[in-house]
Order: C-alpha cells, then structure tokens, then sequence
C-alpha cells in the first residue's frame, strides 16, 4: 500500500446518510468504518469513491498513512472493484466492504455525509453582503455581470464570462459557498471555476474528490500552494470557504513594499496559515492593489455560488 497523509475524520460533522440526491448515483461519496490489519488490530478508515461515467468508479481506502486505490464498476445494485495486488470490494446498500487476497486485511465501512460546520454562516455586523441567503432568485446588484444564471435559494450560477463585485476591498475575512456539479469523469478540468481575491489571487474550485493534494486541486493557491489537506466534498454538495486576506502593502510609487497573505479554512478544515502570495495566479490581473474586486471565474462549467460576505478587517502591518 501507498503512503499518505493521516486520515482526518474531523473534517466536519460525519452523519449516516442514504447518499446524495443525485438521481441515479448510490455509491459516489464518503464511506467511514473501520480497517482490520492482518495483524487483527482494528482502526479508523475512510473511503472516498468517486464516478467515473458509464458506470466506472474508483475508491479510495485510507487508515493510518496508508491507502488502497481500487476500480471497478457497477453491477445490478452494487459496484465491484478490485487492484493488481488481490484487493476486491464490494458497494451496495450504503456499504462498502474490502478485503485483501491473502493475509486476512480488511475494511467494512458505512457511507456517511460531512457537512461544513460553516455552512449558512451569517454575515456578522458591519459585513458588506454580497450575495445574501434567500430562498428566492437573488439580486445581482453588487455583481458586474447580470448574465449568470439566478436560482431559487439565493444562488447564482457562472455561464457568460467573470463575475466580479462593483465593490473593491483590501484586507478582509471572506466567506463564499459553492456547489460543484455532476460531471463524472477522471479528467482534472471538470466543476471548473475560482474564486479571486483582489482580481488576482485565485483560490480553486474544482471537481477534484479524493486525490492526494497539489497546486492544482479545490482549494490550493492555483499554482502557488498546495492545501494541506484536500478537504474536497463530493460533487452536489455545498461546500464553504473561509478566507482571510492582507493585500500587498505597498511602496510610496505603487510597487509591492511586502506581499499578499492567505489564510484559508476549506469546509472548516485549516489548509492554509498565511500563505504568502508575491505575484497573480493564472488568470488574475498584473499589478498589486490596495483594493480590488472579489472575482468568480467562468470556466465553462455551471457551479453554483451562495451566501458571499465580506468582512473587511483593520489595518495590520504584513
């Protein structure tokens, strides 16, 4: 077996659950249990599995700082996986069940479901609110764009080019919560989108549940900082990032003085302490700001946004 990070259970609050509403998919998701050694000692495990498309899936056992990757496909009401090395296992009925060829090492795991325990935070006193929590359409009146797509459940939808606030801001928190949509697959562009802070530095959005973390995946700093962990939630899902922002102090004649720092909280799981970030990330605007606009990056792909808040913060030395 490979190694990896340690497990996080903790990564928000583990319900049992039937699955998600996705009409069709029983099986994608998260699954926690237990793992048993050959050596008969029993612990903690997850399994992320992930669809595919035509009905392929791949899983991803983890206990400890190892971990099992598995495919296969479905099969009547259940899926069938299995690797190279003798491992199989078995989904149906909201449990996944794995054992190895020999030695008698196996996992029995329940499918369960981690909610951000910052989902639906409300703006505290003085935020700038940009998209509120509503159960109708919301306004876009503190967007550029009006072409996105509005939904019940105060949501928008990207289609038709960036969306960036009318507002520009320095140091803030920033809360946003976002939903990536079904698009099985294994190619990495897929729930594509971003969102920047100042126009510049961009915070991924991307389908990208269950692999091991890298610049690329949902939440890293594109291209500058992996997050810690991938705490990625499974395609439909909300899920929510907390950000802190300081701008780029700068210099008398508008040249970066000391850069810009990140702080980022991925469905209430800390991946990034004070990232700092000296130059735009793909696709942000060139230059250091004081203030710019939060941007929301059309990639073609139609993922949902809700519950934006600013909070601007007091000036502090970087």
């Amino acid at each position: 077996m490979n190694r990896i990070m340690p497990v996080i259970l903790a990564a928000g609050i583990l319900t049992a659950t039937n699955g998600l509403a996705e009409p069709g998919d029983r099986f994608m998701g998260e699954y926690a249990g237990k793992h048993a050694a050959s050596s008969g000692l029993t612990a903690d495990a997850t399994a992320k599995v992930v669809p595919e498309g035509d009905g392929a899936y791949r899983a991803v056992l983890a206990s400890g700082e190892s971990r099992v990757l598995l495919k296969g496909r479905t099969e009547g009401n259940r899926v069938l996986l299995g690797d190279s090395a003798g491992w199989t296992a078995t989904i149906a009925g909201g449990a996944l069940t794995a054992s190895a060829g020999s030695g008698g090492e196996s996992y029995s795991l329940k499918m369960v479901e981690r909610r951000s325990p910052t989902l639906g935070k409300k703006p505290p006193r003085g935020a700038v609110v940009l998209l509120p929590i509503s159960r109708k359409e919301p306004s876009l009146a503190e967007w550029d764009n009006g072409s996105w797509k509005t939904c019940p459940g105060g949501v928008m939808e990207a289609g038709g080019g960036d969306n960036r606030s009318r507002r520009g801001f320095g140091d803030v928190e920033l809360h946003v919560e976002f939903r990536i949509p079904y698009q099985p697959g294994t190619e990495r562009d897929r729930g594509n989108s971003g969102v920047y802070l100042q126009d510049r530095y961009e915070i991924q959005v991307l389908e990208t549940f269950g692999l091991d973390p890298d610049p690329g995946v949902c939440g890293a700093v594109y291209q500058v900082a992996a997050p810690k962990v991938n705490a990625t939630l499974p395609m439909l899902a909300w899920q929510t990032y907390d950000i802190t922002f300081r701008a780029p102090r700068l210099k008398a004649g508008g040249t970066m003085d000391r850069p810009a720092r990140i702080s980022v909280l991925h469905n209430g799981v800390p991946i990034h302490d004070q990232v700092e970030v000296s130059n735009q990330t793909g696709g942000g605007a060139e230059g250091a700001v004081a203030a710019g606009p939060i941007k929301l990056q059309d990639h073609g792909h139609p993922v949902q946004y809700r519950n934006i808040w600013v909070l601007e913060l007091s000036p502090e030395r970087l």
